[in-house]
């Protein structure tokens, strides 16, 4: 992603994950600092800053850097930078747009209409597209974990073009309720996981996101 916004995450901050442990992890501030913000953000957190490093430690030791393999609260203060979700809450708990651009709401509650941020590329360069939501929603629902769980009641995720996609659910589930569950709403990189094992993938070490940061290194 090539554009000046912010990162839309002010509640997950480098000042808040700087708790002190025994390894750090070393992300790269990327030319991706891009589709995590909205007009606006910009102003009251200054201007966006390219480069620089971000330093985590945490006394536990995550080797595993895939919510769909492991839950762990030490790998989803990294992931949180490096991967995207379609949507999210800003600081102020509003509920707002991440990969999705906008969405809308069937009258009934049971279906969610995505429109994804265009021009928008995973870190290894390759475009982000409706395929991976559709791919990263299908593979998370047969997930034991518990926004596996959640997304049990969706009936149908549908691409409708290159950035639109539909989810369907056999309840009413509003927009609100499907970013809570944080899991279901991570989108990961069909061309680097499909076909995969999901455990043994080597992306599972150095993950390729859309997110502001860029993997670096395990240090």
């Amino acid at each position: 992603m090539n554009d000046d916004r912010t990162p839309i995450h002010p509640a997950h901050d480098a000042a808040d994950l700087a708790d002190p442990g025994r390894r750090d992890f070393v992300v790269d501030a990327a030319a991706f600092a891009s589709l995590m913000a909205l007009p606006g953000l910009a102003t009251a957190q200054g201007a966006p800053v390219r480069g620089g490093n971000l330093n985590i430690g945490y006394p536990a030791d995550p080797r595993i850097y895939n919510g769909f393999v492991y839950e762990n609260s030490p790998q989803y203060a990294v992931m949180h930078h490096v991967v995207s979700k379609l949507l999210w809450w800003d600081a102020k708990n509003n509920l707002v747009g991440d990969l999705a651009e906008k969405w809308t709401q069937s009258p009934d509650n049971r279906e969610i209409t995505f429109n994804l941020r265009r021009n928008v590329k995973w870190h290894d360069g390759k475009p982000f597209t409706a395929a991976d939501v559709v791919w990263s929603l299908q593979t998370v629902q047969k997930l034991p974990l518990s926004f596996g769980r959640f997304l049990a009641k969706m009936t149908a995720v549908q691409a409708l073009d290159s950035h639109t996609v539909k989810v369907t659910f056999s309840s009413p589930t509003p927009a609100s309720l499907f970013a809570y569950y944080v899991g279901s709403n991570v989108i990961l990189p069909k061309h680097i996981y499909d076909g995969t094992d999901l455990k043994s993938n080597p992306a599972n070490a150095h993950p390729i996101g859309t997110g502001p940061f860029k993997w670096k290194q395990y240090a």
